[in-house]
């Protein structure tokens, strides 16, 4: 398996693509795998699993939706760095659990604010709401996977693009991902 996600690049292969409902061409054409859903509960809603390079700046972006506000106000993300190697969206959720119960650990971030990668973090972001668009830039201490666990599901603020892309505008797709959302 390991050999499998080596020369990842960015973009799933696999067959059983949905769209999400996007009707924007310019976002239809990426692929997502289809998210497992499990049947224990956790505060999140959505789990994935992305493989991030040191030295990168990644973007992280909510967009207002078709009704012209977004979906949330905000959104709760934690984000555990994998041992090396792995892509099991479980070997993080303990970690994560941590950062979620314990509410004095959360770093606000405001759309615009650089988040630091590293180990396991909190962050509560809070969206611009006198924009369309809120960007978080994203820099892994590390080169590895990266397991981020979210509030709400990313492709809820999404329009018209990926809700990550590299410092080169190209789609980070996600390798491995869980939905708990009902």
């Amino acid at each position: 398996e390991e050999e499998s996600h080596a020369n990842h690049s960015g973009h799933d292969d696999h067959a059983d693509h949905d769209d999400h409902g996007h009707s924007e061409d310019a976002h239809a054409g990426h692929d997502h795998q289809e998210p497992k859903h499990g049947d224990e509960e956790h505060a999140w809603e959505w789990a994935g699993i992305f493989a991030l390079d040191a030295g990168e700046t990644y973007t992280w972006s909510a967009a207002r939706g078709a009704t012209g506000a977004y979906a949330a106000a905000g959104m709760k993300l934690v984000v555990v760095a994998l041992p090396a190697g792995s892509y099991d969206v479980h070997a993080a959720e303990e970690e994560a659990e941590k950062g979620w119960a314990a509410s004095t650990t959360w770093s606000n971030a405001t759309s615009g604010a650089t988040l630091a990668l590293s180990g396991a973090k909190a962050y509560s972001l809070t969206f611009d709401q006198g924009s369309w668009l809120s960007i978080f830039k994203l820099q892994p201490a590390a080169s590895g996977n990266y397991s981020f666990f979210t509030e709400h599901l990313p492709s809820e603020f999404e329009k018209g693009f990926h809700f990550m892309k590299d410092e080169h505008g190209k789609d980070v797709e996600v390798l491995e991902e869980e939905s708990h959302a009902n």
